[in-house]
């Protein structure tokens, strides 16, 4: 007698169904159209942050992604390999604009990353509700809820805008398509390739191994099965992922890499975790203690109706997020976007675990996960950041003209002063936009056919909401490249 493999029990017609193909797509669907819409339109007059050119300039063929330093070495503040997110821009500039500078094609694929990666977090909810015996409508509307939460969250603001940061939401992206693949029970050569991605994207995909293993506890063991062998067996294709992602930096590096400051220091590490949940909950009311506090009650109230297995991912991929951004050594606001999918999963949890049950208790975890979402919808409104980022997007497409308009009007050898805008401090918190440092702008004189060197001769910022310009002198000897 041969015995047969064990397998989980399977559920209704309908919420097998939905756990497929066409969830996936409706999903996909819903995060794209209201990314489009939250995201699409924000900042389009031009291309914000000092490392949008040296990322045009540097990654301008497909071919040579995954042998250069990110930028091919004109960031001067460290070292990194992103051949992952060097190739989605080489891909970029290959569809003809009048310019290359042009922030439409990279905007669509920013918003396309997003969706991506809602779509991946809205199915893990998906799967999890069905695995908790949830209806079909029930199971809908926790990923549902889940991919709108990471769409709509305050984060994306400082992501998506920016063609630099574009790692970022790629790495996050990659994480939740890794995340889903190991719930699914997907080939390990699936879940490495993702996981792959996820750290070829930016370094923070490394914790990829332990959102795994985390992953794999998650979800319901196979009948007679052990939830710690099967996670730490979904935890190696992700290791060998992030293996051969070191192997390959330090073979186009030379080094590790990384800021100088890179390291585990307490006091530093403390500091940069308490800026990251700040930064996630900015915009929202109440702040950081209201989502804390009701991101707590969802999950408490998920817990007791039978969902806290499925909590574990959540709560694990929240704890390596803010333990590599500590890490880091650094606190930008954009490391929330890190922060984003594990909260936008809680939220679908949460929302999933009471729906379609009978009872004055089962209202109690979906309630929570929907004021949940709604503080983070609100959060991501943000009007006065949206209009500064309109704002610095108008000044950089101005200053793109002046300078290109510049450099045909000087002759070889020629020497020129040059100044561009600094989009000063909009509130009290001293908030700023830095729309092209001296770096940045000697890619833009690359890019429109130029060889120049690009130095900084003075710096004044007064950083009022009164006077937010201020000025970088520029010293420019030039001469017309080939």
């Amino acid at each position: 007698m041969v015995a047969e493999p064990a397998r989980l029990p399977a559920g209704p017609p309908e919420v097998s169904r939905l756990g497929g193909t066409g969830a996936s797509f409706l999903l996909f669907a819903l995060s794209l159209g209201v990314a489009l819409w939250s995201l699409g339109g924000v900042a389009m007059d031009g291309l914000l942050g000092w490392d949008a050119y040296p990322m045009l300039a540097a990654h301008g063929s497909a071919l040579d992604a995954f042998g250069t330093e990110l930028m091919d070495g004109r960031y001067p503040d460290g070292r990194f390999y992103r051949p992952v997110a060097g190739l989605s821009v080489a891909l970029d500039r290959a569809i003809p604009t009048a310019y290359p500078t042009l922030a439409a094609p990279y905007r669509l694929t920013d918003v396309l990353v997003c969706a991506f990666g809602a779509a991946c977090v809205g199915m893990i909810a998906v799967r999890m509700a069905i695995h908790g015996g949830r209806s079909f409508t029930a199971a809908l509307a926790a990923g549902a809820a889940s991919a709108l939460a990471l769409v709509l969250h305050r984060a994306q603001l400082d992501v998506v805008p920016f063609l630099p940061r574009r790692a970022d939401g790629m790495s996050a992206a990659f994480m939740a398509w890794t995340a889903l693949l190991v719930y699914r029970r997907a080939h390990p050569a699936f879940v490495g390739l993702a996981a792959l991605a996820a750290v070829l994207s930016k370094e923070t995909g490394a914790i990829a191994i332990g959102l795994a293993f985390a992953a794999a506890w998650a979800r319901p063991p196979r009948e007679g099965g052990a939830p710690l062998p099967e996670a730490l067996r979904a935890a190696v294709a992700p290791a060998a992922a992030v293996a051969l992602a070191v192997g390959a930096r330090f073979l186009v590096l030379g080094e590790l890499g990384g800021h100088a400051e890179t390291g585990f220091a307490f006091g530093r590490a403390l500091a940069t975790t308490k800026a990251t949940l700040l930064a996630s909950a900015e915009g929202a009311p109440g702040g950081a203690l209201a989502i804390g506090a009701l991101a707590i009650v969802a999950g408490l109230g998920a817990a007791a109706l039978g969902a806290g297995r499925a909590l574990v991912l959540p709560l694990a991929w929240l704890a390596a997020s803010l333990a590599i951004t500590a890490f880091s050594g650094r606190a930008h606001p954009w490391y929330a976007i890190q922060i984003a999918p594990p909260l936008a999963l809680l939220v679908g949890i949460a929302v999933g675990a009471g729906s379609g049950r009978g009872g004055r208790g089962a209202l109690f975890s979906p309630a929570a996960g929907t004021l949940l979402l709604g503080l983070i919808a609100l959060g991501g409104r943000a009007p006065e950041r949206r209009a500064l980022l309109d704002h610095a997007s108008a000044v950089s497409a101005e200053q793109d003209g002046r300078f290109r308009a510049l450099l045909e009007e000087l002759s070889r050898g020629q020497a020129a002063t040059f100044s561009p805008y600094f989009i000063g401090a909009n509130d009290a918190s001293g908030a700023q936009e830095l729309v092209h440092a001296p770096y940045s702008l000697s890619a833009l004189a690359e890019l429109a056919g130029y060889e120049i060197e690009v130095s900084a001769a003075s710096f004044t910022s007064r950083r009022t909401v009164e006077d937010p310009f201020a000025t970088i002198q520029l010293s420019a000897p030039m001469s017309r490249g080939m």
